[in-house]
C-alpha cells in the first residue's frame, strides 16, 4: 500500500462523531491493510515537506515524533519488523476492539496491536501466544488523545496480561524469547556466533569454567561482522582452551 495520506494532522477528526479522518485512523488502516488486505507493505505518502504537519504529511520539525500521525503510523512501523508474518489473533467480548498480530521467527519477537473504535476505554486480557516460546514480560505503547506514546511493561501471570485500551486509541504489545546463541567454526578456525538483532541491551560473555564468574567478551577479541541471514554475527578470536559463551541481560 502506497501514497497513502488525507488524514488531519489531529488525533481525532472530526471530535464530533467518529473520528475516521484523524492521526487515530492511520493505525486502524494499516491493521485493515495487513489483516483483510493481507498486504505486505505500508508506506505514507511523506514523512515531511518542510512546512507545518498537514493532510500529506506525518510530521514537522516542530512536533518532530511528537505528531499525532507519526504516533500512529509508529505503532506498525516500529515494532512490526520486515520478514515478520501476519498470523491470527482473535477478540471476543468487545466487537468494538480489534487486534493484529505479527510473529518474527528469525527475532524470537511477537507484536501485538490492539485498536479501540469507541470512546470509552477497554479492559482486555491478552493471552500469551504458543510462538514463540518464552516471552515473561510485554513491552507496552500506549496512545491515545493528548497522550502519544506511553510506555510501560505487563508481566505475564498464568499466561495472560492485563491492558487497557483507552478510548480511541492503541496499544503496542511486543513481546521477546530468551534469543538463542549459536555458534560455528569458520575456515579459518575462529568461532562465528549468530544471534536475533531484536537482542538489543543484550552483553556477550564468555567464561572458561561454568562454575566461576562470566565476564563481557573484550572488543579486541570479537568482530561485529553485522547481519547475515537476518541474524546479527560476530566472530570471535579462538584460543586453546575449552570457552563458553552466553547472551545477558545487565
Amino acid at each position: 500500500m502506497t501514497e497513502t495520506s488525507g488524514e488531519d494532522p489531529a488525533w481525532l477528526s472530526p471530535t464530533n462523531g467518529f473520528p475516521g479522518d484523524g492521526a487515530w485512523s492511520i493505525a486502524l488502516r494499516i491493521r485493515q491493510a495487513f489483516t483483510a488486505g493481507q498486504e505486505s507493505a505500508w508506506a505514507y505518502w511523506q514523512l515531511t515537506d518542510g512546512s507545518p504537519a498537514g493532510s500529506e504529511t506525518l510530521t514537522d520539525s516542530s512536533m518532530l515524533e511528537n505528531s499525532p500521525k507519526y504516533v500512529a503510523a509508529k505503532h506498525c512501523f516500529r515494532y512490526i519488523r520486515p520478514n515478520a508474518v501476519c498470523v491470527n489473533a482473535t477478540v471476543s467480548g468487545d466487537p468494538e476492539l480489534t487486534a493484529a498480530a505479527f510473529l518474527h521467527a528469525t527475532n524470537g519477537t511477537m507484536t501485538v496491536v490492539l485498536i479501540n473504535a469507541t470512546n470509552t476505554p477497554v479492559q482486555s486480557v491478552v493471552n500469551s501466544p504458543a510462538q514463540p516460546e518464552g516471552i515473561t514480560t510485554w513491552q507496552t505503547f500506549t496512545s491515545s488523545d493528548g497522550n502519544y506514546w506511553q510506555t510501560g511493561t505487563r508481566g505475564i501471570t498464568n499466561s495472560q496480561a492485563g491492558v487497557t485500551v483507552p478510548g480511541y486509541g492503541v496499544v503496542t504489545l511486543y513481546g521477546m524469547a530468551p534469543p538463542q546463541l549459536t555458534g560455528a567454526l569458520t575456515v579459518g578456525r575462529q568461532l562465528s556466533l549468530s544471534w536475533p538483532p531484536s537482542a538489543n541491551g543484550f552483553q556477550l560473555q564468555s567464561t572458561t569454567n561454568l562454575n566461576s564468574r562470566w565476564s563481557n567478551v573484550p572488543s579486541q577479541q570479537s568482530t561485529i561482522i553485522g547481519l547475515s541471514n537476518g541474524l546479527a554475527r560476530a566472530t570471535i578470536a579462538t584460543t586453546n582452551s575449552l570457552v563458553f559463551f552466553r547472551l545477558t541481560q545487565p
